[in-house]
């Protein structure tokens, strides 16, 4: 992420008028105004795979393309990957890290508070293992596979983003909010946390 402002802007200095540039970062705060100033007079627009290299096809993955000023660059880029079974996201990249604060970081943010918990409780894992339910254990897969990940990227993502802080105020309002329902003798604050779930998750925008 660090490096991807500066080999833009040796790209813009070595690639032809007419080359096509589009970089593949988790995040865009960082070079959003390098891809919009190059996009201002050249073929540029920015991509981001949201699958990790496992992956061994496009189908059903989700590649988002983000227009930085030039349409021409992100409909050329949509016309490459069109065909190969990806579900392709055209957004503004404005938005782009909005939703990444979300989508990456928050949810991020979730498995490792989940996991630091667990490793604070003193508890050994393989005897939670033990006596796991359906739903631990689908949290621990995921827990385990972000535990593995690269923790400078990680913090990158959730330091680098220019919108961390609305999602991590909204986290920190939840958990707080998810205790007080759970501590009070009054069931209703609680089942209106599931109820607003629920909803948010079957509603048809």
């Amino acid at each position: 992420i660090h490096a991807t402002a500066q080999i833009l802007r040796e790209l813009d200095s070595v690639c032809r008028e007419d080359a096509l540039i589009f970089d593949l970062t988790s995040l865009k705060s960082p070079v959003i105004d390098t891809l919009k100033d190059m996009a201002a007079r050249r073929k540029v627009c920015s991509v981001h795979p949201m699958f990790g290299p496992s992956a061994k096809t496009l189908d059903d993955r989700n590649i988002i393309i983000c227009d930085c000023g030039c349409r021409e660059a992100a409909e050329e880029v949509r016309k490459m990957f069109d065909g190969f079974g990806a579900n392709l996201r055209l957004i503004d990249v404005e938005k782009h890290d909005v939703f990444m604060s979300y989508v990456l970081g928050l949810s991020h943010a979730v498995n490792i508070a989940f996991f630091t918990a667990l490793d604070r409780s003193g508890i050994p894992f393989e005897e939670l293992e033990s006596v796991a339910s359906t739903t631990f254990r689908k949290n621990v897969d995921t827990n385990i596979s972000v535990a593995l990940e690269d923790p400078v990227l990680y913090y990158d993502i959730q330091h680098l983003n220019a919108h961390r802080d609305e999602a991590w105020e909204l986290f920190s309002k939840a958990v707080e909010d998810l205790k007080e329902a759970s501590l009070s003798d009054d069931p209703s604050a609680f089942i209106e946390l599931m109820n607003n779930g629920r909803n948010y998750f079957t509603k048809k925008q």
